[in-house]
Parts: structure tokens; C-alpha cells; sequence
């Protein structure tokens, strides 16, 4: 069984975080990206810092070859966008192959179904705690995604209606009444 099935079958996964994560992995676009080496166990209790700088990187025993968004899940999950900017932008200058246009949404999407694993995990150790606090962390991430669609999509409307003023197709003004009196001897005009 995958792990999607797998935690699926708990019945403790907001349903809709299943349907964005079965959407997401049918998406073949998202999928393909070029694999690298990737650390594998990247998080900052295995980053050295001096300053702004980092000047080692420990912990290299899950070393190998696959998607950089592993490396880059936790990055994405700590919610510091003008770091996750900066890293990305490093990274990208210094790989030699085309940007990968999708490698932070599949980045987004490993560190959201890392927490559908760490309440599978929870559940099969028999933890209440931590699998109540996998239920909550779950139900918070659902909340916040939907919070974020219906914030996109009233911004989006938003956009639609300032591109159609702007070209002219607004609604036009209907004017509903009676007829104006004309001068004498002229026909009525409407108002």
C-alpha cells in the first residue's frame, strides 16, 4: 500500500487535503524535474551558521540521488519567505540545468504529507499525544489552504472585474423609468 493510501486509510486526514494530494500527484508536470543529489534529512538542527552564512551542512547519512524538493520541504514548511527566496535564488544560480519552475510547490506539497506520515507513524506506535497532535497540525494545514484558496479566488475576481472596467465591459448603467417630458412640440426622450 502507498503512503497516500496508507494514511487514507486512518480516516483521521481532512478530505480535503487527500483530494489536493491525489490531485497534486497526477499532475505529470510536477513530477518532472531533474534529479540531483540531494541531502535527504535537510533541516536546520544540520546547518552550521556563522552570521548570515552557512558554513557546513551535517548529517549526511540519507545521502543520494532524487527530487531537490526533499532538500527543500523543511525550507518551505519554516514559513520564512524572504529566506526561502534568498536559498532559492542561490540554489538556482548555481545549478547549471534550467530552473525547476515547480520545485517549491512539490517542495510545499512533501512538507504538508509529511505530516499525514508523522500521524501514520503516531497511530502505529499507539501515541495519543502525538497522534492528536497530528490530527490538529492536519486540521490547522486544511483550514489555512482553504483560508488561502478563498483569499486567491476573491483576489482573482477582484483582478477580473479591474481588466474588465479597464476594457470597457463593465455592465453598462441601465436606466429604468419613465420618459422625460419633451419641449413643446418635440417627441419624449427616455432618462
Amino acid at each position: 500500500m502507498n503512503e497516500l493510501d496508507q494514511a487514507a486509510t486512518t480516516g483521521k486526514i481532512p478530505s480535503s487535503l487527500l483530494r489536493r494530494w491525489e490531485h497534486a500527484l497526477e499532475d505529470v508536470a510536477l513530477w518532472r524535474f531533474n534529479p540531483c543529489v540531494v541531502h535527504g534529512d535537510l533541516h536546520e538542527d544540520n546547518l552550521l551558521v556563522d552570521g548570515d552564512s552557512v558554513t557546513a551542512v551535517t548529517g549526511w547519512t540519507d545521502l543520494r540521488i532524487g527530487d531537490p524538493a526533499d532538500d527543500f520541504a523543511w525550507l518551505v514548511a519554516s514559513n520564512e519567505q524572504k529566506f526561502v527566496e534568498s536559498v532559492l535564488r542561490h540554489y538556482t544560480e548555481a545549478r547549471r540545468d534550467t530552473p525547476d519552475s515547480h520545485l517549491l510547490r512539490r517542495s510545499a506539497l512533501l512538507a504538508e504529507f509529511a505530516l499525514a506520515q508523522y500521524l501514520v507513524k503516531a497511530l502505529a506506535a499507539g501515541h495519543s499525544e502525538m497522534t492528536a497532535e497530528a490530527e490538529a497540525m492536519l486540521k490547522s494545514l486544511a483550514d489555512d489552504i482553504e483560508e488561502q484558496n478563498a483569499l486567491a479566488a476573491e483576489e482573482a475576481e477582484a483582478a477580473a472585474a479591474e481588466r474588465a472596467a479597464a476594457d470597457g465591459l463593465a455592465a453598462p448603467a441601465v436606466v429604468i423609468g419613465s420618459e422625460a417630458k419633451a419641449p413643446a412640440g418635440g417627441p419624449a426622450k427616455p432618462r
